[in-house]
């Protein structure tokens, strides 16, 4: 089991790239906590899952916008599974509007979400990680085609911060990677299998194995044969 008795935090797992992703963790070991709304059906069945795997599951509210809300979820995290070791961030399905047609205001939003979000919930973990004095996992994981506009500025964004974060990091001990799947048949699948390609990635870098990967970009998917690792 590459994460056995790891505390896992998976944000936006109810996205379908974030149920597969929480739900091989936990095949490999890991109690998993996930951040979304725990009235939803999409939440009920990866706890369910998480649970048949004979691992603690848990389902953390709040947002991850401010770093004093941040701060607060990854608290939560820990006293309901007594630490914390990897942070998965699962990038939200931004507008498909094109850059000439997208209104400032949506543009604003989707930054909100997609970059700022990012930074506040990295830099959350971190300071728990950092505290934890035996540092860590942060993996950014974009399901998304890097089309034109949103996605491909918040890509962009998320790269940049995980590489800075990465060198910023090291002497710490918490590794920051990210991992794109580039397979458009995963984009508005529920179907966990269309994530295969993702999820081994994202285990792997979540585990010990990856203790030397730090600042990197994993791209996997239907156009990659190879998975390609650029620095």
């Amino acid at each position: 089991m590459l994460l056995k008795d790891k505390v896992v935090l998976v944000i936006n797992a109810e996205l379908p790239a974030g149920k597969a992703i929480a739900i091989d963790c936990a095949r490999h070991g890991a109690h998993v906590a996930i951040n979304a709304d725990p009235m939803t059906r999409q939440a009920a069945e990866i706890l369910s899952a998480i649970a048949a795997l004979g691992r603690r599951g848990y389902c953390v509210e709040g947002q991850v916008l401010e770093a004093s809300s941040a701060q607060a979820l990854f608290a939560d995290v820990v006293q309901a599974l007594g630490r914390f070791d990897v942070l998965i961030s699962c990038a939200p399905a931004a507008p498909s509007r094109d850059f000439l047609s997208s209104p400032v205001d949506a543009f604003q939003r989707a930054v909100k979400v997609g970059v700022t979000g990012i930074y506040a919930a990295l830099q959350g973990a971190a300071r728990q990680m950092v505290a934890q004095g035996s540092g860590g996992a942060i993996i950014a994981v974009n399901a998304e085609p890097p089309g034109p506009a949103f996605n491909a500025i918040a890509y962009a964004e998320t790269q940049d911060l995980m590489q800075m974060w990465a060198d910023t990091l090291r002497k710490d001990e918490v590794r920051c990677n990210m991992v794109r799947l580039d397979a458009p048949r995963a984009k508005a699948s529920a179907d966990l299998t269309a994530f295969e390609e993702l999820t081994g990635p994202v285990v792997f870098l979540a585990s010990d194995l990856a203790r030397n990967v730090s600042g990197t970009t994993i791209r996997v998917g239907d156009p990659a044969p190879l998975a390609m690792v650029t620095a």
